[in-house]
């Protein structure tokens, strides 16, 4: 979902791990000394609906546009500077990035995750 230069430009943090996200789909999350970011696409639960009838299951829920696309920030937590946002890609697709910085520097987590995003949607195939 993330080229190397892309990465890179994120404070060159490595993978530490897949594993399963918490809706069974696969999940990457990288880690550095500065950052903890990680992705998983969303295509089990009919993509953005799916977080829409979830809704009353997480603590923030503010519908929004990221990059011209709909999307969803299911967490925000600027006093332990992280975020969450679910992008809508399709009818019954989306993504999910969550993004938590380790320095007081990163006090927009909610910006990184707008910044990985558009990263993201660079990437992906023409519809």
């Amino acid at each position: 979902m993330l080229t190397p230069q892309q990465l890179a430009e994120l404070t060159s943090p490595r993978v530490f791990g897949t594993a399963p996200s918490p809706w069974g789909e696969p999940a990457c999350a990288w880690t550095s000394s500065n950052v903890i970011f990680d992705l998983s696409p969303y295509t089990k639960f009919n993509g953005l609906d799916g977080i829409y009838r979830a809704q009353s299951t997480v603590k923030k829920f503010q519908p929004m546009q990221l990059h011209g696309y709909p999307a969803v920030r299911t967490e925000e937590t600027p006093q332990i500077r992280s975020c969450t946002a679910t992008v809508g890609v399709a009818d019954d697709q989306a993504f999910t990035v969550s993004f938590s910085g380790k320095k007081p520097e990163f006090t927009d987590a909610c910006g990184y995750v707008e910044k990985i995003v558009g990263m993201v949607l660079q990437n992906l195939p023409p519809a």
